[in-house]
């Protein structure tokens, strides 16, 4: 039974969409929302006002726009023949490209530059990795982009945590609107500011960290499809030189095994014909103990002067005592 491939998916915005897709705008959302409705306009300050505001404005504006630019953008070639994606650019690459490689899943010949992705269902210049936050591969076409939108979230998420933390800790930058409410709506201010600190914290470090290791790609040149790769085929490698080392090991245990084993047997039949040797007196050494006792039988029962030998002599003795007088007659 052949296996149903995934939808082709032209962007980030094509359909289906998964949940972290759908989390990452609702969290960017949200974030516009609290800064521009309730934190912005609860700064008591003119000036700290105005700056914060200009900062969220801006990195707000830069986030949307290159998180479009990323999604819309379509950073590789759908496989399906009959799409217009297909035809000129890929063609064009083909013709310049020196060598060409066949995809086991599109079974299309592309250039050796091209990876597939398979969440997307479609080969992507200079793969990188598919990101799932905006579910979209991240090629040679988009890749700027994305790290542009990146550097954008991250400012974002500073700005904002930076002007929640001074609506939060000092009640003195508040406006008077929000100084003569009543408890309900400082609760509300403070709520807000402390979810908005616990969401921008969490990812102005993620950014950071995704920054940081983004740079090492950089220094390295590779992709993260490729440091993926080559990582896993150093764990590879260890299992194997473990599996091969255990392997040795095993067989140099096996052979002390066998060889103490053998030398068990072979002190045994050493016992065993020290026992069946016995050096008799006036007997070659080369003679046999049982073959030695097996002729002296036969002697004694061949020999028919033997038993009467032994009787003469006990007359002649009792004759002795009773010329004596030891016995009486």
């Amino acid at each position: 039974m052949k296996q149903e491939r995934k939808p082709n998916r032209t962007n980030g915005v094509s359909c289906p969409w998964n949940i972290a897709q759908i989390l990452t705008f609702a969290t960017i959302g949200f974030q516009i929302l609290a800064v521009s409705i309730i934190i912005l306009p609860a700064l008591n300050s003119a000036s700290l006002k105005v700056t914060f505001s200009v900062i969220n404005t801006v990195t707000i504006l830069t986030t949307l726009v290159f998180c479009a630019i990323t999604s819309l953008i379509n950073p590789g070639y759908i496989s399906d023949k009959s799409s217009i994606y297909t035809s000129e650019n890929i063609e064009r690459d083909i013709e310049s490209s020196k060598e060409l490689l066949e995809c086991q899943i599109c079974q299309h010949k592309v250039p050796k530059e091209y990876k597939h992705c398979g969440s997307c269902n479609k080969c992507v210049q200079d793969f990188d990795h598919h990101c799932q936050w905006l579910n979209t591969c991240i090629g040679s076409k988009n890749y700027k982009f994305f790290i542009s939108f990146v550097i954008s979230y991250a400012c974002m998420n500073l700005s904002v945590s930076i002007t929640a933390i001074i609506i939060l800790f000092n009640q003195n930058s508040r406006t008077v609107l929000y100084k003569q409410s009543g408890d309900l709506i400082q609760t509300i201010l403070i709520v807000i500011c402390t979810c908005v600190l616990t969401i921008t914290i969490p990812i102005l470090c993620f950014c950071v960290g995704l920054l940081t290791f983004h740079c090492y790609l950089w220094v390295k040149d590779i992709t993260t499809y490729e440091f993926i790769i080559r990582r896993r085929k150093t764990k590879l490698e260890k299992i194997n030189k473990k599996s091969v080392q255990l392997e040795q090991e095993k067989k140099i245990i096996q052979e002390k095994i066998k060889d103490a084993i053998q030398n068990q047997n072979y002190s045994s039949r050493d016992e065993f014909s020290s026992i069946d040797k016995v050096v008799l007196p006036g007997v070659d050494n080369n003679f046999n103990a049982n073959t030695a006792l097996a002729s002296n039988a036969n002697t004694m029962t061949s020999s028919p002067c033997a038993v009467p030998c032994a009787d003469d002599k006990l007359n002649m003795s009792l004759r002795a005592f009773q010329r004596r007088g030891t016995v009486a007659p």
